[in-house]
């Protein structure tokens, strides 16, 4: 005989409402159990830095840009913990500089090391920035953009290293870097950020979450 299913009392759903949309995470991460949680976030992180990388030359897979840094993106919206998320967005950034930068390893380890650990500090930067203005409910695809053009240009001006911006992804799309004319490099940088971003909030918008408990009852 099956079983009588299970009544969802209107306390309970608003409850689940106010929890999931405070969470602003995808119903699929809802799901996971928490102790799998640490294993979402190494994955999400991960999976960023493959997508960044092949993204550059000269692998060349301009496209991937636009969602590369949703993972890691994700990663920081849906953790309830404060520092494992950031912990881990900023190891993700070891990572692709470690990646990135191995051929100066064979000149100088000690500047491959240093090197590596600074760079990384500005994804660790972007990361409290943007997990403290997503708390907020800010909206990613502009805040995202701002926050990571902001720190490319920091970068470049501190030392002088305008290396691995978003916007070389795209130098074979001749006609998508036109706007360059007018904004420099920096503006198409912001453009592959905001879709990113854009990905992002597509993907926690409440509005969704609300649809789909309001469907339970």
């Amino acid at each position: 005989m099956a079983r009588k299913r299970d009544a969802i009392s209107p306390a309970k759903a608003g409850a689940d409402l106010v929890a999931l949309e405070n969470s602003r995470w995808p119903e699929i991460f809802q799901r996971l159990p928490l102790v799998r949680r640490p294993v979402a976030l190494v994955l999400l992180s991960l999976l960023t830095v493959v997508l960044l990388v092949v993204s550059f030359a000269p692998f060349d897979c301009w496209y991937l840009a636009y969602v590369a840094l949703v993972p890691w993106t994700l990663a920081l919206v849906g953790e309830s913990s404060r520092h494992r998320p950031v912990v881990w967005a900023w190891l993700a950034g070891v990572i692709f500089w470690a990646v990135c930068l191995y051929w100066l390893a064979w000149i100088t380890m000690v500047g491959y090391v240093a090197g590596v650990f600074y760079l990384s500090l500005y994804w660790l930067v972007a990361a409290l920035i943007l997990r403290a203005a997503i708390r907020r409910n800010m909206p990613i695809w502009l805040i995202f953009p701002t926050v990571w053009v902001a720190l490319e240009y920091l970068r470049a001006y501190l030392i002088g290293f305008p290396w691995f911006y978003l916007a070389h992804t795209q130098y074979q799309q001749t006609q998508l870097i036109q706007i360059a004319d007018v904004t420099g490099q920096y503006g198409v940088s912001f453009l592959v950020a905001m879709v990113n971003g854009a990905v992002v909030d597509l993907l926690i918008l409440p509005v969704f979450a609300r649809k789909r408990l309001r469907a339970k009852l």
